[in-house]
């Protein structure tokens, strides 16, 4: 029973909060014409360029307002000529200041190419590359000095992990220890790595990847993250999205093909992060993004944005800004408001729907 509002008022009040759920309801059914009137650029790629041939951001990690970006370039002579690990202060200012950390031209041959895995572990900046032989491996830029380190090369590699060959192709991430999980996708020698200290060790080999993702002949990691103990593995081939508990050694399924299907996934894995929210964000060959929570990867798997026009707009790395989701085209480094703005917008959707229900009873 209502008490004191008038007939008018309540049928007044209803209306609002059916348009407020009904406004809630649509922006969250189409973040896209949200999402991107809100794409916020960080830096863009002419901000941390090395030279006139840098036409890529690769990558990027943010240290509060300093940020560590990896930008690539175009080839002349066998060289990536535009390659280089850039460190930016002063970022959300006037005046960012750039200071080359290190080049291709630093390795004397082949290219230098950081892919996934580029994370601050320490006084570094450690990253797997791929490509030539002379360059394929784990490497580490100092942030200060900018000395470059290769922790392990593919010789080293091989011989520590018993393969007859590597190949990366980026799949990897770093722990809070600064030890690399990463993929080999060689295609007779696929398997799941960890660096611990000075040594490789085989976590998950071909067999067991291929048990892992429901049989699927290609057993390549395609991306991964670690959450937590969680180490999310993402394979194309089987369209599945699976765990490895680093605690146990203990895997299992966090979404198959059906259940991604459902959820909206289109295109190929390319991106998986773990950002400080507790969420696992991905972002797909079609530029789309999405989060789920790793312990309830079902229930929470949602989409998040697409990032657009396919000239400009593919994602490149995902990452953390002033605790907001960023991504990296090769253009420049973009922030998006999802955890702030979808935080309150479903809260705001539940509050309107429980006060209808209560009017309503």
């Amino acid at each position: 029973m209502i008490k004191n509002t008038s007939y008018t008022q309540f049928s007044h009040s209803i209306r609002s909060v059916r348009a407020l759920t009904a406004a809630v309801a649509g922006v969250l059914a189409a973040p896209l014409a949200v999402l991107e009137a809100n794409f916020t650029q960080i830096l863009s790629v002419d901000d941390v360029e090395f030279n006139s041939n840098t036409a890529t951001i690769q990558n990027f990690v943010f240290d509060g307002s300093t940020a560590y970006v990896a930008v690539g370039g175009t080839v002349s002579a066998g060289q990536w000529d535009g390659h280089a690990v850039q460190r930016v202060t002063g970022v959300g200012t006037a005046t960012p200041a750039v200071t080359t950390l290190m080049t291709s031209g630093d390795w004397g041959t082949g290219f230098f190419s950081p892919i996934h895995s580029f994370q601050r572990t320490g006084d570094f900046v450690q990253f797997g590359t791929t490509g030539a032989a002379a360059v394929l491996g784990i490497h580490r830029v100092n942030v200060d000095s900018g000395g470059l380190t290769t922790r392990f090369d593919q010789s080293a590699i091989i011989a520590a992990s018993g393969a007859s060959n590597y190949a990366h192709l980026g799949a990897s991430t770093t722990d809070a220890a600064g030890e690399f999980y990463f993929a080999n996708t060689n295609a007779q020698n696929r398997a799941l790595l960890h660096t611990s200290g000075t040594d490789v060790n085989v976590l998950l080999d071909s067999a067991q990847l291929t048990a892992l993702f429901d049989g699927a002949a290609n057993q390549s990691i395609n991306a991964m993250a670690l959450a937590g103990t969680t180490l999310v593995l993402a394979n194309n081939s089987a369209t599945t999205l699976a765990a490895y508990n680093t605690t146990d050694g203990t895997t299992s399924t966090l979404l198959n093909e059906a259940q991604l299907d459902a959820g909206g996934l289109t295109g190929n894995f390319a991106r998986l992060f773990a950002a400080p929210n507790g969420l696992v964000y991905a972002s797909t060959s079609n530029r789309g993004i999405f989060s789920f929570d790793p312990s309830d990867a079902a229930g929470t798997w949602s989409f998040i944005a697409t990032t657009g026009d396919t000239t400009v707009w593919n994602v490149q790395a995902l990452g953390w800004y002033e605790d907001e989701l960023a991504f990296a085209t090769t253009s420049g480094i973009y922030a998006i408001p999802e955890p702030r703005l979808y935080a309150a917008l479903l809260g705001l959707g539940a509050l309107a729907l429980v006060w209808l229900r209560r009017r309503r009873g």
